[in-house]
């Protein structure tokens, strides 16, 4: 039976470490009845955001209100291990702390690992006892929340230039197997084309194409060991205008022909 809660309460109802190796993992969408927060630890997942599918990955935290639509895919077309700490709650004191600023439902936090001793301590905590009424689950959950908020406002004092090029980066992954040109990224950030290309190249040592052929190149690998499509037809899925460029970029990078490449992996 439901415990009736009190001024100022928290109720930890989950709070735990998940780690997925199967395949295919979906949690099909849903509408949340408490609050959900999750940190992606390991690897990438699929998430619902903002009522778009974008990927997850480490050092990101989601933030979702009762209300909120939720879904979950993990090892969509390629080999993964995927890791995160999550807490589903409820209370008055989880309310109120909601209220007091805007809380985005996906945030990338590059100090997330400070939340990690509090959050590993709680899961623990959680595991130990029965009842939800439990003081120090209380007072570790609070701590949570209110390291989470001082984390996401040191994150959001970081350099403006760093944040734009996490943001193109973001982008370019999302939309990559798309026809993708630099120009619908420097819009995407409102920069000029030659400052987001200069930008991206001064953050992550290679131009925005390089990039954009490797998420291909690594959409194609995925798809060549866990699909039965034709090469010619995971070259198109995957973004590449023709076979014979699919061809040569893929021979570019690996140094073997992708036929060659799945021969390999299979013997």
């Amino acid at each position: 039976m439901a415990t009736q809660e009190t001024d100022n309460e928290t109720r930890v109802l989950v709070c735990n470490y998940s780690f997925h190796s199967r395949k295919v993992v979906v949690q099909e969408r849903r509408v949340l009845k408490c609050y959900l927060i999750r940190l992606q630890t390991e690897s990438t997942c699929r998430m619902l955001v903002n009522g778009k599918m974008v990927t997850v990955g480490p050092k990101d935290l989601l933030m979702f209100k009762p209300g909120d639509s939720y879904e979950l895919r993990i090892g969509e077309n390629k080999p993964f291990q995927s890791g995160d700490y999550f807490v589903i709650c409820s209370g008055s004191w989880i309310d109120e702390w909601w209220k007091k600023k805007d809380r985005p439902q996906l945030q990338h936090l590059d100090n997330s690992d400070r939340l990690l001793p509090i959050w590993k301590e709680l899961v623990l905590r959680k595991r130990s006892v029965l009842e939800n009424n439990d003081p120090l689950l209380d007072y570790l959950l609070r701590s949570l929340c209110l390291l989470i908020d001082q984390t996401c406002e040191e994150s959001e004092s970081v350099n403006k230039k760093t944040y734009v090029a996490i943001r193109m980066k973001r982008y370019i992954k999302d939309n990559a197997l798309q026809p993708l040109e630099s120009g619908k990224v420097a819009d995407y950030v409102k920069l000029s084309v030659s400052r987001a290309i200069h930008l991206f190249k001064e953050h992550y040592g290679k131009s925005m194409t390089q990039y954009v052929k490797e998420v291909r190149l690594d959409d194609a690998v995925g798809k060549m060991i866990y699909s039965n499509m034709t090469l010619e037809e995971i070259s198109l899925s995957s973004g590449f205008s023709s076979y014979p460029y699919f061809y040569k970029v893929f021979t570019k990078h690996y140094g073997v022909s992708p036929s060659q490449y799945l021969k390999k992996y299979r013997d």
